[in-house]
């Protein structure tokens, strides 16, 4: 007689950035680890899922890697378990127009660009952006205090000239993409699993196998044409099919998704350095401590 599943909570945001999590539950790859693994979405603020995290409504969030790294909400309580987002999902965005020739980010001189900042990462990764393409802040008339719906409507209603949007939104929309954010800053740890430090303490094996599991996941994602996935989350998403097979071959586009639940270090080592740069995190931090449970998760695996 087979053990009980161990049953496990995760958080997150409901993005089709988020496919690894979807595909690893319907095809049964956390049931084929012993875990059962139950989705639960969040619609709150991004603090809210390290809180939930943290104070234990849950085992597992989905969350930007600083989520681990920042010092101010419950420090050094979440560790990275597995990558599943590696690059960021924003786009730059231009409000319709025939009258436009090729883009230069040089056009963004003295051009109104609205940036969602309901949560801080697009922004940073934004300014980042400018600064990898010479453009200096100052020149930019940029508006922060969106979110991601207010942007696209104010880009749609001619109100802004740009607008930062994610992949989603931007597809389903029809905006004209004029840039991707990921290409100036290149592969960060945009998106990760998180658990608690002491959980990933207790019971390394638990998280052994959902980086099994989630692996199993991401090899079933490359093996698939857009198309494929699409069809696989067409009655999965609130989205149309157009809009899903859309951001599917975007995100395929950015080489969104990594080949496996491994953390590169050296994409660590960049992001941890813009975010010092443009202020999520005051002063540097050892970022390697809280790569440590991760690395020892994949030393200790007799799977690896």
């Amino acid at each position: 007689m087979r053990p009980p599943r161990l049953r496990l909570r995760l958080t997150s945001f409901g993005h089709l950035a988020y496919l690894p999590q979807r595909v690893a539950v319907d095809q049964s790859y956390f049931a084929a680890a012993g875990l059962d693994v139950h989705l639960v979405p969040h619609a709150g603020p991004w603090t809210g899922l390290i809180d939930d995290l943290a104070r234990r409504r849950t085992d597992l969030v989905i969350g930007n890697v600083w989520f681990a790294l920042q010092p101010a909400r419950h420090p050094d309580a979440l560790v990275p378990i597995a990558h599943c987002l590696r690059q960021t999902r924003f786009l730059l965005c231009r409000r319709p127009s025939p009258d436009v020739g090729p883009f230069r980010w040089e056009n963004l001189a003295g051009a109104v660009v609205a940036v969602p900042t309901d949560v801080p990462t697009p922004w940073v990764a934004f300014r980042e952006a400018l600064a990898v393409n010479g453009v200096p802040l100052d020149r930019v008339r940029a508006v922060v205090g969106y979110d991601g719906r207010e942007a696209a409507h104010d880009l749609r209603a001619g109100a802004v000239d740009f607008a930062v949007l994610d992949v989603e939104r931007a597809v389903e929309q029809r905006f004209k993409e004029v840039a991707a954010l990921a290409d100036a800053i290149g592969p960060v740890p945009w998106s990760v699993y998180l658990a608690r430090r002491v959980d990933v303490e207790a019971r390394p094996e638990v998280y052994r196998a959902f980086r099994r599991a989630n692996d199993a996941a991401l090899g079933w994602i490359a093996s698939k044409r857009p198309a494929g996935l699409a069809r696989f989350m067409e009655h999965r998403s609130a989205l149309s099919l157009r809009v899903t097979r859309g951001s599917i071959e975007r995100y395929r586009q950015l080489d969104a998704w990594p080949a496996t639940s491994a953390i590169d270090p050296a994409d660590v080592a960049r992001w941890h350095d813009i975010l010092v740069r443009w202020g999520l995190l005051r002063e540097p931090v050892d970022w390697r401590a809280a790569l440590e449970f991760a690395d020892a998760i994949d030393s200790d695996d007799p799977s690896r």
